[in-house]
């Protein structure tokens, strides 16, 4: 286990998560403990990791303490074990940094998180930020996160579509609707690339399959698709690209911290999500006015982008519509121009108080 030597040795927040890996749960939990690190309150950060893969960094202000417990289990029985280690060791470091409020990120990590603190006196803050009714945990963990979820003080989630969910095994009263956090400020507008971007893990999730799909019908002389991202399904883009005859038309990039760049200067989102709770990427996107095409599965994200108004929706797994929607963008340049703008003031608006709610949720002062 490493552990940064502490500027504030307090400790008003611990935060509790797998890793510091490219993801939008880990964007999220950089974000908000910086920001409450900048405004001097007292933060931890606790990884089930041993920071080898780390892809965010964290504010020097923050004390990270990994614990390199992320191992693959050569048994149920050696997974149970290593399970128990894992709660057990959580527990031994939140009763050593006696916080005010514990916040949790991702199923698995928050019924660990959930265990270790059994009895103990913080607040427990457990934060869901997909859909629970179609990521599934796989056995046992969806039946242990029905068990153990209405045991934390609260169990919050960034899209209403999530808690309505939640709330078949949570109380009502324990869900509360916690928005992403958004980047403090925004750089000098570049110039804008013909480059339609997607951003995101390389999984089924996120639709690039279809998105591919869409792109080998869009007529776009010197456009470029630019996928960002690393997951599983690298191998299999790829080659569905070479299928296609799409593979000089296409890029896919390795993450990068600094993805604002990436919006920026491209012209188009493409963000075609089999499913979502509130995607960091449609919420950045848009508020560097970068016009969005997005499926019907991207959430709450949909309170930004509404259909012909702040940018255009197609329905899940649709190529063909998508493949329009790309096309209409493209050959539309003021209309591009419109829906970025008409976003940005959108998710201006709905996310001017998100940290006054972070602040509310984890007991800490607001002023």
């Amino acid at each position: 286990m490493f552990e940064k030597t502490p500027i504030n040795s307090r400790t008003d927040v611990a935060f509790i998560i797998g890793d510091l890996s490219a993801g939008g749960s880990q964007r999220v939990l950089q974000r908000i403990s910086g920001e409450l690190a900048e405004r001097g309150h007292g933060i931890t950060v606790i990884t089930l990791s041993d920071g080898s893969n780390d892809f965010f960094a964290l504010d020097q202000r923050i004390q990270r303490i990994a614990l390199g417990l992320q191992k693959p289990s050569r048994n149920k029985l050696s997974g149970v074990l290593g399970n128990l280690n894992i709660a057990w060791r959580l527990r031994r470091e939140l009763t050593r940094l006696s916080p005010v409020s514990v916040c949790s990120f991702i199923g698995v990590t928050n019924i660990l998180a959930i265990v270790a603190s059994a009895l103990m006196p913080f607040r427990l803050v457990v934060c869901e930020r997909n859909n629970p009714d179609k990521q599934t945990l796989g056995f046992p963990w969806q039946m242990l996160r029905w068990a153990t979820y209405r045991w934390a003080t609260l169990v919050t989630a960034n899209s209403m579509e999530a808690l309505n969910a939640l709330s078949r095994y949570v109380p009502r009263q324990r869900l509360f609707l916690l928005r992403n956090p958004l980047p403090v400020g925004k750089p000098a507008t570049m110039g804008r690339s013909q480059i339609v971007l997607a951003v995101g893990r390389l999984s089924a999730q996120k639709g690039f399959d279809v998105l591919l799909d869409a792109w080998s019908g869009v007529h776009a002389p010197g456009w470029q698709l630019h996928i960002v991202g690393s997951g599983p399904e690298l191998h299999s883009l790829l080659a569905q690209a070479e299928t296609l005859g799409i593979a000089e038309r296409i890029r896919i990039l390795q993450p990068i911290a600094d993805v604002v760049t990436l919006y920026q200067s491209s012209s188009i989102l493409a963000a075609p999500s089999r499913f979502e709770g509130t995607p960091n990427v449609v919420l950045e996107a848009s508020l560097s006015a970068l016009p969005a095409v997005v499926s019907e599965g991207c959430g709450d994200a949909l309170e930004i982008i509404q259909d012909r108004v702040s940018g255009l929706v197609v329905p899940v797994d649709n190529s063909d519509a998508l493949r329009v929607a790309l096309q209409q963008l493209i050959d539309q340049p003021a209309q591009r121009q419109q829906y970025g703008e008409r976003a940005r003031s959108r998710v201006a608006a709905m996310h001017d108080d998100y940290l006054d709610a972070w602040l509310q949720t984890l007991q800490l002062p607001t002023s």
